[in-house]
């Protein structure tokens, strides 16, 4: 339904020309179209969108739009154009004061850097976004970015240390009931068991 109610919404706008409701609009529409997998839609409008806020020249306009279309490019694998995407981004919210913004920025620029294996960068990524969602009281963006100092230890063959980031990130996930990311952190606490040889516990 929501979809369909964007939909109506971007149509309309047509007759408005390229302004700057247009492109929130197809910026919006986009995500929703991510959001139910449907990824050819959501780059044709976040594409429109971003070209069009660029054009308006508001620096707090384009922001948003550069966010969602790098989201998109990391849930397609595009981690180059994510990284200028989302890069180009993060000042402007750093400037603008928001924080939120910066924590999940960070926190995806470090999930690309730590899948590209560069792992110091990741790390000063992933402490800045943990330090700002903890300063936010945002339980979700901080067990993400502790869920990934797990993947850190994991990388260096910690497992003990793994195995404590990930129940701590598990524990703060199922605090706020996102059953998914409890099941990936359950997942990693697995691995780690079978790592260490603790097959029944796996």
């Amino acid at each position: 339904e929501g979809r369909q109610w964007y939909q109506r919404a971007v149509d309309q706008s047509r007759r408005l020309g390229r302004s700057v409701l247009r492109g929130h609009l197809l910026t919006s529409a986009g995500l929703v179209a991510m959001w139910q997998s449907d990824f050819q839609r959501a780059r044709e409008y976040m594409d429109e969108g971003l070209q069009i806020l660029r054009e308006a020249g508001s620096s707090s306009d384009l922001s948003r739009a550069l966010f969602a279309r790098g989201v998109l490019a990391v849930n397609q694998g595009e981690d180059e154009l994510a990284q200028s995407l989302l890069g180009e981004a993060f000042p402007i919210f750093q400037t603008s004061g928001q924080r939120w913004f910066q924590a999940i920025t960070q926190l995806h620029l470090g999930n690309i850097a730590l899948f590209q294996k560069e792992i110091d960068t990741a790390q000063e990524y992933m402490q800045q976004s943990l330090a700002l969602g903890r300063s936010l009281g945002d339980r979700w963006l901080s067990a993400s970015a502790i869920n990934n100092f797990g993947e850190f230890a994991r990388y260096r063959g910690d497992h003990e240390q793994a195995k404590r980031y990930y129940q701590e990130s598990r524990d703060l996930f199922l605090s706020i009931r996102s059953f998914p990311d409890v099941a990936r952190a359950d997942h990693s606490l697995a691995w780690v068991a079978y790592a260490r040889g603790d097959l029944d516990q796996a």
